[in-house]
């Protein structure tokens, strides 16, 4: 009997993921809402960032929390992509779901080449932007135009990132 319980647990929660995932697949990268890009999250210091102030460039936007163990993998290759493509155009920008205090403490212990701004409640603008499930992390590519170009929900391996941004960056230098 223990036998077919812990069966039927793992058939609902393999069910369950590949219900999610078609969910998530089925999301495609098109434009954003309206006004994505002009929303507007303080750093750690309280000012005030359009994400829009980055546009001429290829953004990416990652939803991260620093008790999000995938999201602090990934953290030091995006870090040093920004130290390497930023020169030719690529800025990342870290939205922490998270407090201004733990991130601070974070940042501390691990300094990020790109800015990290707080966005407590930013779930609405990952959500517009396909995240319907609140999965972190959360990545959105938007290219020099500020067109929405890819959204991806889990961490990025290896040169996945590397792969997505720089076809933009080659097409921005045009």
């Amino acid at each position: 009997m223990r036998s077919f319980i812990y069966t039927l647990i793992a058939v609902t929660a393999l069910s369950s993921g590949l219900y999610a995932q078609r969910l998530l697949s089925a999301e495609s990268a098109t434009e954003p809402t309206a006004g994505a890009l002009t929303e507007s999250f303080p750093d750690l210091e309280g000012k005030p960032h359009r994400l829009d102030e980055w546009r001429g460039k290829t953004l990416v936007v990652n939803f991260w929390a620093t008790w999000c163990t995938p999201c602090l993998e990934e953290m030091p290759a995006f870090s040093a992509l920004q130290n390497e493509l930023g020169g030719r155009g690529l800025q990342i920008v870290g939205l922490a779901i998270d407090d201004p205090v733990s991130v601070k403490r974070f940042l501390a212990k691990h300094p990020t080449a790109y800015p990290l701004l707080i966005a407590e409640s930013g779930e609405g603008l990952a959500a517009n932007l396909g995240n319907k499930l609140g999965v972190l992390p959360f990545t959105a590519i938007f290219d020099a135009t500020g067109k929405l170009v890819e959204v991806k929900t889990g961490p990025y391996k290896g040169d996945e990132l590397r792969k997505a941004v720089e076809p933009l960056l080659a097409k921005a230098g045009k």
